[in-house]
């Protein structure tokens, strides 16, 4: 944040016009006052100003004059032109140089030039907290959004764009491209953080039930609705709504939400009270809405209501050259850096279609990171990831490995397969080591915690003791 007093160079040789600017804008900034461009020249070279207001005519020549080298060394000024013959070129000029803004010498001038001050103060104090915005971004989100395609700069440069704003932004992609991750990077790029970021997939939810998570319910508004609940819109009141397939709401939900977004009030079902409610919603999907507009199982006045903004995630097979700086945070995050990926892995994995995407990749360095544990290597290697419709043989048990031969490599059956060899190999290495997480964590290259969530979401067996 600016101090509450601007640093201002006066760059004025009238006596009579500088004294008025000096009087007008004593309470406004810190002004230095020269008279002469050599002057100018020596203060703002070694020291760093808010704001420059400059005589455009002097006795030793245009203030103009100073514009490039102002910009070049102090970027984030405001720069003020002073004249007394504000012809149509001469300001097209000035502007054209870099200045922000122009006054005419007038007996109005003191009264303006306090006006321009405070603009001026604005726009600084806007563009400081960009920056912090910006620098938020690179520091924070970025590092989440790898790769260094073309297509994920171009996301990360939207999400800069639009992240700060209260625009609506549609998410598309295929399956696995990493929606969420978009979303979440959105809402963190604002510079308030204390708004709320409330999450609902609308495909995990009953029809029956989609209207009263999304606008609350109040009680006995039917079976079952014993008190008064608060629906996820409320609950966003003032932050982000993130709606995770987006296409699957039904056609009466979607014009309750369409009125939300337009008069920015709903109603709880059973209720007749009408609440405010004001939030960016942020959706995605892996549907083209355009084609379920046209055939009407999606409204279009909804449809453009939510696309203020559209950010595409491009599938892996689109930009291949991100899949190894991928593979190698998936493989260090996971293995709190003990493990890494060698060069032939790397190359192989970049060579894949990965149809499931960046959800399909992570999920077989899981596996091929306890696989590796098997060899207690601090590798990974090409023949760890089990490329193609035949599996290689490992060193494992014969059950596990009788498992992992033809596997049908088909869309329907493909994860279901790679869970259940991932959990097979790790009721194995818990077998070897009694039970103990601990241990088996550390032997087979995973985070304590990461293998407690991997036991609890894939429904792991311990041994019996």
């Amino acid at each position: 944040m600016l101090k509450n007093t601007l640093r201002a160079l006066l760059l004025e040789d009238e006596p009579i016009f500088s004294e008025m600017i000096r009087i007008a804008l004593r309470t406004e900034a810190e002004v230095t006052h020269v008279s002469s461009l050599k002057e100018a020249r020596e203060l703002y070279r070694n020291q760093s100003f808010d704001l420059f207001i400059l005589d455009k005519h002097l006795s030793d020549g245009l203030g103009v004059e100073l514009i490039p080298e102002i910009r070049t060394l102090q970027p984030a000024s405001a720069i003020l032109i002073v004249t007394s013959d504000p012809t149509l070129e001469s300001i097209a000029h000035a502007i054209e140089s870099g200045a922000t803004d122009y006054l005419v010498k007038s007996p109005t001038l003191t009264t303006e030039i306090i006006g321009r001050v405070r603009i001026a103060r604005g726009r600084l104090e806007l563009e400081k907290r960009l920056e912090r915005v910006e620098n938020l971004i690179d520091q924070v989100i970025a590092p989440k959004l790898i790769g260094e395609s073309p297509e994920m700069r171009e996301s990360r440069e939207l999400i800069r764009v639009f992240g700060p704003t209260r625009v609506n932004v549609l998410i598309t992609g295929e399956t696995g491209t990493g929606k969420e991750l978009v979303a979440r990077a959105l809402h963190e790029a604002h510079s308030d953080k204390s708004r709320p970021f409330v999450i609902v997939n609308c495909g995990a939810i009953p029809a029956t039930l989609v209207e009263s998570e999304l606008f609350g319910h109040v009680k006995g508004a039917f079976t079952g609705a014993t008190t008064d609940r608060m629906g996820k819109i409320e609950s966003a009141h003032g932050g982000d709504l993130y709606l995770d397939e987006v296409g699957e709401l039904p056609l009466d939900v979607q014009v309750r939400l369409l009125r939300a977004l337009q008069e920015g009030e709903i109603y709880r079902v059973g209720s007749n009270q009408r609440r405010s409610v004001q939030f960016r919603i942020i959706s995605a999907t892996n549907r083209d809405l355009g084609r379920e507009v046209e055939a009407k199982r999606f409204r279009e006045d909804l449809y453009f209501r939510i696309k203020g903004a559209e950010i595409e995630l491009a599938p892996l097979r689109d930009r291949r050259s991100d899949v190894p700086a991928l593979a190698s945070h998936f493989v260090n995050l996971a293995s709190s850096g003990r493990v890494q990926i060698a060069t032939d892995a790397l190359d192989a994995i970049a060579d894949e279609n990965w149809p499931g995407n960046i959800r399909e990749l992570k999920s077989r360095i899981d596996i091929a990171l306890a696989i590796v544990a098997s060899r207690q290597d601090r590798f990974l290697r090409k023949t760890d990831f089990e490329f193609g419709t035949k599996k290689r043989s490992t060193s494992l048990s014969p059950n596990v490995r009788s498992s992992s031969e033809d596997l049908p490599m088909n869309a329907e059956t493909y994860n279901e397969t790679l869970r259940g060899l991932e959990k097979k190999l790790l009721e194995q290495a818990l077998g070897e080591n009694q039970g103990d997480v601990g241990v088996t964590a550390h032997q087979i290259g995973l985070s304590t915690p990461t293998l407690y969530r991997k036991i609890r979401d894939l429904g792991v067996r311990k041994p019996t003791l």
